[in-house]
C-alpha cells in the first residue's frame, strides 16, 4: 500500500545540498530501521550541483515511502520549510542529509510516537566524525537533554528548558533532536527563518517553550557528523556575526514577551546572556555590530558573567575581547610554569626529548609520531614528548642535559611548503647546539627557481650547517639528492617513512571505494577531476570519502585512538584512491589495495619506491590512469615486504643507539 493511502504518523524531512558522499549512508540507515516503511521520507534537493539529486530519485523509485523533490537553491531553512509544507504525517522530524539515525534508537522513537500525545518529543544523539566513529569527548560529544526525567512524563516546554539550564547550564538547541506535531508547527507559524546560519538556535526554543506538553525519550536516536565544509564550518565571519546577532535579538524578544513566569524568564535570559558573551569572542573586536550591551548586562547572572558583561557595557566589544585575551595570557602563563616545572623534575629520567610532535589535525603526522615513539621504545630509548611547547624551546634548551638526545619528529616539514614548521626546526637547531640532534625521516622541498625559495633555502642552509652534530633522515631519493648536492655539510641518510614499520592486525569486511583526496596547497587534482573520478567509480562501486586530516585538533592523549580508528576505516575498503602520502601508507599498513596519485612535493612518488613490490599499491599519473587500473588492483595479490622495510630502517636505530651511547662517529 502506498504511503499516500496510509494514516502516517511521522514525516522525515531531509534537506539535501551537495552531499552525495553521505546521502546514501543516511538513507540506508533509515531504511534499516524497523517500522520505517510506515513513515514518509521527504527528500528536498535544494539545487544540488553534484549527484545528490540523482541519489534521491534512485531511492524514491525503489521505496514507495520515499519522495524526492527538486527546487532552486534557497538555503537550509527554505528547504526545511518546503519539506514541512509537503509533509502529511502527524509529526515531523528534520534530518540533515550528512547525518544519520541510530536504527535501534529511531525504532523506539517510532514506537513512542504511536502512543504519545506530546506536541514535541525530545531525544538524544551522539557526534561522529567523517568515518562514522563516535566522538566521545569535548563539546561536540554532548548532544543530550541533560537533567530531564527518564520517566517519559509530560512537562511544559519552558520547564524542560529551565531544568536543563539549572542542571547543565545549557539546553540542546538543534532541530534534529526532536519531532514536533505538524499542525502545532503550522498553526503557530513555527517556520525556519530564511538566510540565517544559526536558525536552530532561534527555532528550537520557540518550538519547545510554546508547547504545554513536551515528552523526553532517553535514547540516542541521532548521529551528528562533524565534517569540514559543512554550513557552520564554511560561512564567512561577517555572515556568521550578522546571523548570530539577528537570532539573539529575536530570542531575547521571545523570552521577554512570551515567558510569563518571572523566575523562569530570568533563567532563560541569563543563559541567553552567557551564550552571547561566549560567542562575542569570535567577533574579533568588531564595534560596529548592534550588540545589546545593556540587555546583556541586565540579564547576566553569576560573578564571572556579570564581570564580563560589565566590561562589555563600559568598554564595548573591543574592550571585552582585550580583557579575554589578557585573561588567556595569564592562564597560559600559569600553564607554562607548570610545564617547565614538570620538565625540570623529569627530564633526567629520559634518554631523549622530542620536539615538533604534532598538535594539529594531520593524522599522517600523528601516525609518524606514534611510529617514532614505538621505534624508540623498541630500542630502549625513553622519550619525553614536548608537544605544543614551541614557545618554551629557549628555556628547555637551558634545562636539557648535554647527554640528552634531541629528536625532531618527521614528516614533510623541511623547506618552504610549511614555513611555520620549518621555522620551528631552525629554532630547535639553533637553541640546542650542545646536544646531538636527530631529525626523523622528512621530505625536503625548496623551489630553487624562485627568489623566495632560494632565500628560504640559504637561511636554512646557514642554520643547519652551523650545528656541530645534526643528522637528518629523509624518506625519498629526491630529498637525499637535494641535500647531498646543496647541503653536503649536513649528515643525511635515506630511510623509509616511519609509519611504514607500523603493524596493525585488522580483520574488517571490505566494501566500496574510499577516496582520500587533498584540498590544501599540495593539491594537484582539481575539484572537477575529483568529481569525475567519483562519478565514474559509482558505476561499479559504492564510493565513500575520507581524509587523513581530522576535523579537530588532535590532543596527544587521544592520537593513538584516533589514528587506529582511521586505520580501521581504511581496512574496511575494497580499494583506496588517494593523493595523500599517508592515504597510501595507511592502505599499505592495512593491506588495502590502493592507487596513489602524486602531489606537489614529489613525496608520494619517492615513498612509493619503498613499497612498490608489495603488489597491492600502484602509482597512477592521472585520474584516467587510476580508473583504468582500478579493477585489476582490487584483485591483486599481497606480497608482505615488511622485513625489507625494517631492514631499511636500521640506520635510524643505529643512529639513536649511537647517539645515546656516544659510540657512533660520522
Amino acid at each position: 500500500m502506498e504511503s499516500s493511502e496510509r494514516q502516517l504518523n511521522l514525516s522525515i524531512v531531509i534537506p539535501v545540498y551537495n552531499v552525495g558522499d553521505y546521502l546514501e549512508r543516511c538513507l540506508d540507515l533509515l531504511i534499516r530501521t524497523k517500522g520505517i516503511e510506515d513513515t514518509e521520507i521527504i527528500i528536498v534537493d535544494d539545487g544540488s550541483t553534484d549527484f545528490s539529486g540523482e541519489i534521491a530519485d534512485k531511492y524514491s523509485s525503489e521505496y514507495g515511502f520515499i519522495k524526492s523533490f527538486h527546487k532552486t537553491n534557497g538555503g537550509l531553512s527554505d528547504a526545511r520549510n518546503y519539506g514541512l509544507n509537503q509533509a502529511s504525517g502527524k509529526y515531523v522530524f528534520f534530518l540533515d542529509s550528512d547525518d544519520m539515525v541510530i536504527p535501534e534508537g529511531m525504532q523506539k522513537a517510532l514506537e513512542l510516537l504511536q502512543t504519545t500525545e506530546a506536541d514535541v518529543l525530545l531525544w538524544d544523539g551522539v557526534s561522529i566524525n567523517e568515518d562514522d566513529y563516535e566522538i566521545e569527548s569535548g563539546y561536540e560529544a554532548i548532544l543530550a537533554h541533560g537533567g530531564l526525567s527518564k520517566d517519559k512524563e509530560y512537562m511544559p516546554g519552558t520547564d524542560a528548558l529551565v531544568k536543563q539550564i539549572k542542571d547543565h547550564r545549557k539546553y540542546a538547541v538543534t532541530a534534529w533532536l526532536l519531532a514536533a506535531k505538524r499542525e502545532y508547527l503550522l498553526e503557530n507559524n513555527l517556520l525556519f527563518e530564511k538566510g540565517l546560519i544559526h536558525e536552530d538556535e532561534l527555532w528550537t526554543p520557540q518550538v519547545i517553550c510554546g508547547s504545554s506538553k513536551v515528552q523526553y525519550l532517553p535514547e540516542k536516536v541521532y548521529c551528528y557528523r562533524i565534517r569540514e565544509g559543512s554550513i557552520t564550518d564554511s560561512d564567512s565571519q561577517e555572515k556568521h556575526i550578522d546571523s548570530y546577532v539577528c537570532v539573539m535579538e529575536q530570542l531575547h524578544q521571545f523570552f521577554q514577551n512570551r515567558i510569563g513566569d518571572q523566575e523562569q524568564r530570568k533563567i532563560l535570559l541569563s543563559n541567553w546572556a552567557e551564550k552571547y558573551l561566549w560567542e562575542i569572542k569570535s567577533f574579533k573586536g568588531s564595534s560596529k555590530k548592534r550588540i545589546p550591551r545593556k540587555l546583556i548586562f541586565g540579564a547576566g547572572r553569576g560573578f564571572k558573567n556579570k564581570l564580563k558583561s560589565l566590561v562589555l557595557l563600559v568598554f564595548g566589544v573591543k574592550g571585552l575581547c582585550f580583557a579575554i585575551r589578557v585573561g588567556k595570557f595569564f592562564k597560559e602563563g600559569f600553564a607554562a610554569i607548570k610545564r617547565v616545572a614538570h620538565y625540570m623534575g623529569n627530564i633526567r629520567k629520559y634518554q631523549a626529548v622530542m620536539f615538533n610532535s604534532p598538535v594539529y589535525e594531520n593524522l599522517g603526522d600523528q601516525a609518524i609520531f606514534l611510529a617514532e615513539e614505538e621505534y624508540c621504545n623498541a630500542n630502549g630509548i625513553k622519550v619525553f614528548d614536548c608537544a605544543g611547547a614551541d614557545r618554551l624551546i629557549p628555556l628547555y634548551s637551558k634545562l636539557t642535559p648535554k647527554n640528552c638526545l634531541v629528536l625532531i619528529s618527521g614528516g614533510g616539514n623541511i623547506g618552504e611548503l610549511w614555513m611555520a614548521e620549518e621555522l620551528k626546526i631552525r629554532k630547535i637547531i639553533r637553541k640546542f647546539r650542545k646536544n646531538r640532534i636527530v631529525v626523523f625521516p622528512q621530505t625536503v622541498y625548496w623551489n630553487m627557481d624562485t627568489d623566495e625559495g632560494r632565500k628560504c633555502f640559504e637561511e636554512s642552509k646557514a642554520c643547519y650547517g652551523s650545528h656541530p652534530d645534526l643528522t637528518v633522515f629523509v624518506r625519498e631519493k629526491i630529498s637525499l639528492e637535494f641535500m647531498k648536492a646543496n647541503m653536503p655539510e649536513v649528515k643525511t641518510c635515506l630511510v623509509p617513512d616511519m609509519t611504514m614499520i607500523m603493524e596493525r592486525q585488522l580483520d574488517r569486511k571490505r566494501q566500496g571505494v574510499l577516496l582520500c583526496m587533498r584540498s590544501d596547497k599540495e593539491k594537484t587534482i582539481p575539484a572537477e577531476q575529483q568529481k569525475q573520478l567519483a562519478d565514474s567509480l559509482r558505476k561499479n562501486y559504492k564510493v565513500y570519502s575520507t581524509d587523513t586530516c581530522y576535523t579537530r585538533i588532535v590532543a596527544p592523549a587521544s592520537r593513538k585512538e584516533i589514528v587506529d580508528r582511521k586505520l580501521e576505516r581504511f581496512a574496511s575498503a575494497e580499494l583506496v584512491i588517494t593523493d595523500r602520502l599517508h592515504g597510501m601508507i595507511f592502505a599499505y599498513i592495512t593491506h588495502t589495495p590502493c592507487i596513489a596519485l602524486d602531489s606537489l612535493s614529489h613525496k608520494i612518488k619517492g615513498c612509493y619506491e619503498w613499497i612498490s613490490d608489495c603488489g597491492y599499491i600502484r602509482l597512477a599519473d592521472s585520474v584516467p590512469d587510476a580508473l583504468a587500473m582500478a579493477e585489476d588492483i582490487v584483485k591483486a595479490d599481497i606480497n608482505d615486504n615488511r622485513d625489507k622495510i625494517k631492514e631499511s630502517m636500521l640506520p635510524v636505530g643505529q643512529e639513536l643507539l649511537g647517539k645515546r651511547a656516544g659510540e657512533l662517529k660520522e
